[in-house]
Formats: structure tokens, C-alpha cells, sequence
């Protein structure tokens, strides 16, 4: 693979910006100095530093550059020059290695060996300009894949990069080790003294994109309240809102304020402004902050942020676009213009990436990087493409947003179909404007694919998501699903969350039918802690339940309020004839344990007895069957009988007394 430097020398002798009309004059020459410098500021600013830069002004003698550079400016030539010193050999390595790597396990475990050491030298450049701190090099293993992905893309010249290539690399990246998710945790600091540990913390977060993880730990500095800290965090709140292509009020009130409302240019100058204007020297942790959020050198972008790679790789697409204008391009995503204007995208590779399957090479990304800004990023450049190769006229907003929407329903659907990689999808389907009537046979499809820990994974993202009606078809399919299979702990429980009467009567029958009722108001597990208070006081669950507990206070000692509370129970209709001989047989029983042989009034006593009689009647003229029974027995029907009257004697005599 050929290495493309981004300077080079033109006939006329001077140094030229490879796609771009920027000529540098290298000249000892005054009027040339102060524009020269200008330009190379111009140029290390708008390409980061990208590592492929390679500076050759060996030409030029010690004394001109002495006389043109000050040390600052010589010192970043030579790194960048260092930087293509070492990267030159190694991405010839890579690439041939990549080549060989998917069916050559061996070639495999040598391409990992490059990229270590690839990233090593790397890390050693950054180090000797005091930009990279030990706490961040496990950044680099976390990414050390997508870097060469994003490498492979900026060497090519007169090779071209096949979609198969970029996306070989991209599957390496799914490999490596991601100990940077436990760096980036901010649970063991929310609790503890605010430290340099909180800022470095909040600094790799805000590299990686968790603003909402570096606001919370910002909030917990002692000195939150000072205006230079809520200056900070309000701009925040707004990148926060950028990174999700979102437009909140927040992002003009503090574009208003600065000035910058009508610029295109208004993110980069509005950070700038903030921390010109307030004294950020007392709290140097904001400055960096802030350089972060500019995304320049300062942050370490060109080798540790995530996004900024993102940007860098699509802005290659992006730059080719001339269906938008200006003003249009900075509303979706200004930053894109402002760097990556002058650049320009190998013909062939454009042409490669314009008939790839955009969708597939979303999912590889997509999985390393496991960030919802880029689908939306993703969308908007694959519109700019299909707009060029369409139109060259100007389009709408609207269209891009149905574009942006087309793709996150189509990758949406895609990653949804994924054991791994369905939770993303979940996102996606919800930014789209349609996604939640999609989202319901994927979802009900994803739930039954497993086992039942893939249903309360699914319900647990709709009820956090609001799809109310999803989970209750969801809930539903649940309860007779294992209701069918015999789990009747499980489907009594989904269904009590449907709350449809017909339908928990239907699992509760099924198990009174399928269970032996001795059994079921022994079993604990059952019927517990689940909630009947959205049914009728009358509903089979609601006297199963309340039957169970009773049986349970019973043993327990409570007597005396068991035989009371079963008393009323019996009047309750519509249940099972079986189930009501049950009930008064446990009446018969306890009476034999408890001490209170008046226990019941002589009404309720008579109205049991009653009810009772019904059912005796009812037994005698054979409306009923030995199945009503259950499995009480006709002896122990007449001795309940008998101990009813007995009890009924007895409270009588009590009133002559």
C-alpha cells in the first residue's frame, strides 16, 4: 500500500497542501513569514495532526527555517515527521498481513502483533510532546484496530481499499479487549472526595462521548455553583445535544449570548470565546475541558476520542457533497465542513463506498464503538452522496431527515435481529419518527427467541422506553406460552401484569385444572406477592389467592381470624363447586384447632351453614358430581355438616346462658 504524504513539494519549490489551494513559500523572504505561519497553523489545526503527515523541508537550510519558525513550530514539524518515519513501514506490514488474516490464524495473531506495536510507537511520539498520560493507554488497546481501519483509509492512493478490506478491520476491532468500559465507570467516584482521579475520569468520558456520565461528575465538584462551572457545564449540555443531532433552546440562548448565533462556524468560536472571557487559569481542569469539547490538539483527538476519528473518516465523504450548501451542511454537522473541506477522497474509494452495503459496515463499526450519534452521522453523509450522484441541485433539510430516518429504520431492523447488538437496534428504531410500529413484531419475535431471560430483557427496555402497548402483547404471549409449557409461576405472573380479567381467569383455570388443589395452597411460590388489587372482588385469582393466605395465617396460629375471613370468603360466587367444599372442609378443621368455640356469630354461623345446605341439596338431587367434590370425601361432607350444627348448638346455648 502506497503512503499518500500529505505535503508535498511542487515544481516551483514550495510546499503544498495536498488537495487543497494552500501553498506554503518556505523563503526567507518577510512578507511570506507571518502568512507561512499561518497556513502550517492552518493546516496542523484542520488535519489534527494526522500521523500520515509527512513534512519534508530538509530542503530548505538550518538558517531559513531558524529564520522562519520559532522552536514551537519546528517541534511540531518534527513530529509530524516522526510520526511518518515509524507508521511508513508499519501500514505496508499491516495491510499485507490484513490481507491474509481471515483465512490464516497464524497471519491473524501477527496482524494483532503490528497493531500493538503499531500503537506502541504512536503512544511513544505523543509522549515525548507531553500530551498522553499513562492513565490513558488503555484507550489505545480499546481502539487500536479502528485506528488502523481509519489508517488503511487515509494511506490509499493508487491501491484502492475494497469495503471487504474495511470491514476485515473493522471485525478485528470487535476483538479487542475493552478493559476501557471499567475505566470509564463513574460509580466508585460518585461517593468519594472530589480528586484528580474525577478529572481524568471525566476527561476520558467526554473523549469517548458519555457527556451525560462526565455532567454527573462535574456536578459533584465542591465549587459547582462558581459561574466559571456552570459556564462549563451549560456547554456541555449543549454537546450533549450536538452529538445527538438534536436542537435544544439551550444550544442558541448560549450562541446568543457569545455572539456566535449566525455563524457557521459558531461551536469552535463559542468554546473559544468561553474560555478567553472567564479566568479558566484558576481551574486548569476547565481549560482542558473545553479543549476537549473544541476537539484540537490539546485533547489528544487524533489518538484517543472516538468521534473525532468518526468525523475524520466520514468527513472524507462528507467534503465530496456539493448538493448542500453552506449553511445547510453546518445545521447537520458543522464540524465536518470547517476541517475537512480542503480535503479531498481517492476517486476509487469513493466509488467503493458509494455501492457498499452501508448497513453491514454500520454493524461492524457500530459494535466497537457502540455510539447512537453514529447512525445518525452515518445517515447524513450517505445522503450527501446519494444527493451528489443524483442532483447537483440544492435539497431540503426535510430530505435529509427522511433519509436519516429511512437509514436508522433499515439499520435499526438489521441490529435488532442480532442476539448481541439488539439493544442498539432498539435505540435506532426509536429515533426514527415510525420506529415504535417496526420495533413491535421485532421486539415480540426477539422476546420468544431463547428463554425467559431474553423476556425480561425485552420488557425491561419497553416499559424503560414507553412501549406500554408492545410489552402488554408481550406480556400476554408470555403467560400463555408458559402456561402451555407448565410454568404456571411464570405465566401467572405475566398475565397479572396484562391486566385483562379474561385472560388471568383463563391461566388460573388452566391450573387449577392441571395442579392438585392440596397442592397448590401449599405452595407458596405460587400464589405470592401477586398483586390483585386491579381485579374484582369475585375473580377466581383474587379467592385463590386470599384463600392461600388464609391457609397460611391458619398455620401460623391466627385461627381464629382464618375461620372469619373464609367465613365471607364462601359467599363469594362464581368460582369452582370443588374449591368451595375445600373451603369449608379447612373451616371444619380449623374449628378443631382454635380455643374460641365462638368464634363466629350465630348469623355468620347460619349463613354457613346455609351455604352449605346449598351445596348438600345440590349433591342429593345429582346436579353435582363426584369431580365437584374434588378431593374431599362424602364422609368428611357429613362430618363438616355435623360440626357446623355442633357449632351452631353451641352459640345457641351460649344465648340461653
Amino acid at each position: 500500500m502506497h503512503v499518500v504524504p500529505l505535503f508535498d513539494f511542487c515544481d516551483a519549490g514550495c510546499s503544498k497542501l495536498l488537495g487543497s489551494k494552500i501553498c506554503l513559500h518556505f523563503c526567507c523572504c518577510s512578507n511570506h513569514i507571518m502568512k507561512a505561519k499561518r497556513e502550517i497553523d492552518f493546516a496542523l489545526d484542520s488535519l489534527d495532526n494526522v500521523y500520515a503527515v509527512k513534512m519534508n523541508y530538509k530542503r530548505l537550510t538550518r538558517l531559513c527555517r531558524q529564520k522562519c519558525f520559532d522552536d514551537k513550530e519546528l517541534k511540531k514539524i518534527q513530529m509530524l515527521e516522526r510520526l511518518s518515519f515509524h507508521t511508513q513501514p508499519m501500514i505496508k506490514d499491516l495491510s499485507n498481513a490484513a490481507r491474509h488474516a481471515q483465512s490464516d490464524p497464524v497471519t491473524l495473531q501477527k496482524l494483532r502483533d503490528l497493531c500493538d506495536g503499531y500503537i506502541f510507537t504512536l503512544q511513544g511520539c505523543c509522549r515525548q510532546m507531553q500530551r498522553v498520560k499513562d492513565s490513558h493507554v488503555e484507550t489505545y488497546k480499546r481502539y487500536q484496530s479502528v485506528l488502523c481501519l481509519f489508517s488503511i483509509i487515509y494511506m490509499s492512493d493508487s491501491e484502492f481499499v475494497s469495503l471487504s478490506e474495511i470491514s476485515n478491520w473493522a471485525k478485528l476491532a470487535i476483538l479487542a479487549e475493552r478493559k476501557l468500559l471499567q475505566e470509564i465507570s463513574i460509580k466508585d467516584f460518585l461517593d468519594s472526595e472530589f480528586s484528580a482521579d474525577h478529572w481524568n475520569c471525566i476527561y476520558l468520558n467526554l473523549l469517548l462521548g458519555n457527556i451525560e456520565s462526565a455532567l454527573k461528575l462535574l456536578r459533584k465538584h465542591p465549587s459547582v455553583q462558581e459561574e466559571c462551572f456552570q459556564v462549563v457545564i451549560q456547554l456541555l449540555q449543549v454537546q450533549k445535544s450536538r452529538l445527538n443531532c438534536t436542537n435544544l433552546p439551550d444550544e442558541m440562548i448560549i450562541a446568543t449570548e457569545y455572539g456566535m448565533a449566525n455563524r457557521i462556524d459558531w461551536w469552535p468560536a463559542l468554546v473559544t470565546q468561553v474560555f478567553r472571557k472567564w479566568n479558566l487559569s484558576i481551574y486548569p481542569e476547565l481549560k482542558t475541558t473545553c479543549f476537549i469539547l473544541l476537539g484540537r490538539d490539546e485533547s489528544l483527538n487524533h489518538v484517543t476520542s472516538s468521534n473525532p476519528w468518526l468525523v475524520r473518516f466520514f468527513g472524507k465523504v462528507f467534503s465530496h457533497s456539493s448538493a448542500l450548501s453552506k449553511t445547510e451542511l453546518s445545521v447537520i454537522n458543522e464540524d465536518c465542513l470547517l476541517y475537512f473541506s480542503a480535503l479531498s477522497f481517492p476517486n476509487d474509494v469513493y466509488a467503493q463506498i458509494l455501492s457498499c452495503d452501508s448497513v453491514n459496515l454500520l454493524i461492524y463499526v457500530g459494535l466497537t464503538l457502540n455510539d447512537l450519534w453514529l447512525a445518525i452521522t452515518f445517515s447524513t453523509f450517505l445522503y450527501c452522496i446519494e444527493a451528489r450522484v443524483k442532483t447537483c441541485k440544492d435539497v431540503h433539510l426535510n430530505s435529509i431527515h427522511e433519509l436519516r430516518g429511512y437509514f436508522l429504520r433499515s439499520a435499526g431492523v438489521c441490529l435488532i435481529n442480532s442476539s448481541q447488538l439488539w439493544k442498539l437496534g432498539v435505540e435506532y428504531l426509536l429515533k426514527h419518527a415510525s420506529g415504535s410500529s417496526v420495533l413491535s413484531p421485532c421486539l415480540e419475535s426477539l422476546a420468544f427467541r431463547e428463554n425467559e431471560n431474553n423476556i425480561t430483557e425485552v420488557l425491561e427496555i419497553c416499559n424503560s422506553n414507553g412501549l406500554h402497548e408492545i410489552a402488554l402483547n408481550i406480556y400476554k404471549q408470555a403467560a400463555l406460552k408458559m402456561a402451555a409449557e407448565g410454568d404456571y409461576i411464570s405465566a401467572l405472573r405475566y398475565s397479572v401484569e396484562t391486566k385483562n380479567e379474561e385472560l388471568v381467569k383463563s391461566v388460573t383455570m388452566r391450573i387449577l385444572k392441571n395442579v392438585n388443589f392440596a397442592e397448590l395452597m401449599k405452595n407458596k411460590d405460587l400464589l405470592q406477592e401477586i398483586p390483585i388489587a386491579d381485579f374484582a372482588e369475585d375473580h377466581i385469582l383474587v379467592v385463590l389467592v386470599k384463600y392461600q393466605r388464609l391457609c397460611h395465617m391458619a398455620q401460623d396460629g391466627h385461627v381464629d381470624d382464618a375461620i372469619k375471613y373464609l367465613t365471607n370468603l364462601t359467599t363469594v360466587g362464581s368460582m369452582p363447586i370443588y374449591i368451595l367444599f375445600d373451603m369449608f372442609r379447612s373451616i371444619r378443621l380449623w374449628f378443631s384447632w382454635t380455643k374460641n368455640k365462638s368464634v363466629l356469630r350465630r348469623s355468620e354461623l347460619l349463613g354457613l351453614l346455609k351455604t352449605f345446605e346449598n351445596l348438600l341439596i345440590g349433591l342429593e338431587l345429582g346436579c353435582l358430581n363426584k369431580q365437584d367434590l374434588g378431593d374431599v370425601s362424602e364422609d368428611e361432607i357429613r362430618e363438616t355438616q355435623l360440626c357446623l350444627m355442633n357449632a351452631l348448638s353451641f352459640s345457641q346455648d351460649l344465648l340461653k346462658l
